[in-house]
Order: C-alpha cells, then structure tokens, then sequence
C-alpha cells in the first residue's frame, strides 16, 4: 500500500498529516481524493481553531488540484482523442500553407516534460498535390496536458534527415531515421529526440 493512504485524516488534528500529504506527488494524492473529500466537512475533531483553518486551508489546495483530473476521468478525457481533434481542425491550414496533402498522422503519447501527464506527438508527412505520392515534408506537432485540456505548443525542427516516432518512455521520445527516397522504408538508425526548455532536440 502507498504511504499516502497513511496520511488521510484519522481523529487528529492532522496538520503534519498535511503538511506532508502537500509533499506528495500528483498522482500519489490522486489515488486518495475520495477520501479527503469526505473528510472535508467533519472539522469538530481538531482542537484548535487555528489548526482547523491551517488544516481545511491546505485540503483546499490538495483538492483544486487533484478534482479537475477526477472530473476528466470520469468523462472519460482522452489526451490522444483530444490532440487528434486539435490537429485535425487544423489539419486544413497545414495543406493550404504548404500546397500539399497531410498524409498517414500518427500520434504517440506519454509524459515529455516530467510533470506526470500524457503528452502527445503527431508526426505527419505531407505529400505533394501535383507529383503523385512523393514525399515534400515531414512534421511533428507537440501538444502538452495541462490536466484539463490539451494544448499545441510547438513542432520538431527541420532536421535533416527523415524519421519515424515510435514512442515516449521516460520522457525520451524514440524513432527511426530512414532514407528521404522511394519508397521509404530504408532504416538507416535508431533515433532518440527529448523535450527540452520548450524545444525538441535530436540526443542520439
């Protein structure tokens, strides 16, 4: 069992209990919401007016945290459904702009940024409107959780060389550079990019 289930309120004051509980991570909290939010109303057991109002003040900010991702889990909030509705409203923009098709989006997810959420990343490559099926460009849209909605901050850089995203585990995102020409799946090496300071950067 976690030691944050030992930090839920008992028949004490509680206020080490808080403060430690404010020490936990966000998903440690998360597996306990339940039970702070029916400790809530009951105060009469703390002695002191002042380590009521210390204890209650704390729980609050617990709880403005923890209640929007319960609310989104409960209506079945889905970061891959949410990025690929971002994207693909604005999918017509990207083809306009750069006179081309957005072929194959492929989105893979999981936490880039260290703060305990699913990310998500669609790569997509972009074929030409008036050369059949070659390849004009390659892209990648980042799109961060906020724990309440997604959002799109940014792209891969040009780099180049042409690749493939295959997934994110511990916040490096792994792929595969493959040579720029028909038909496309020449493998040339394993790749590994990271998000850092708001920019992706090729480590590997």
């Amino acid at each position: 069992m976690s030691i944050v289930f030992e930090l839920i309120p008992k028949d004490k004051p509680g206020v080490e209990r808080a403060e430690k509980l404010m020490g936990q991570s966000f998903n440690e909290v998360h597996s306990i919401i339940h039970q702070l939010l029916e400790w809530i109303p009951d105060m009469n057991w703390s002695p002191t007016r002042m380590h009521k109002l210390l204890y209650s003040f704390r729980l609050v900010l617990l709880l403005v945290i923890a209640i929007p991702s319960v609310v989104l889990a409960q209506h079945g909030f889905s970061a891959k459904e949410e990025a690929l509705k971002l994207f693909n409203k604005y999918k017509p923009v990207i083809e306009k702009k750069n006179n081309a098709f957005v072929e194959n989006p492929r989105i893979i997810s999981g936490d880039i940024n260290g703060d305990g959420r699913e990310d998500c990343i669609v790569s997509f490559v972009m074929t030409s409107r008036n050369s059949g099926n070659a390849i004009v460009g390659h892209e990648s849209a980042i799109y961060l959780n906020s724990g309440m909605r997604m959002k799109v901050v940014g792209a891969f850089p040009a780099f180049n060389f042409c690749y493939t995203l295959d997934h994110i585990q511990d916040q490096v995102i792994f792929g595969k550079e493959y040579e720029c020409r028909p038909p496309y799946d020449n493998v040339l090496r394993e790749r590994k990019f990271a998000y850092v300071d708001g920019k992706i950067q090729a480590i590997f």
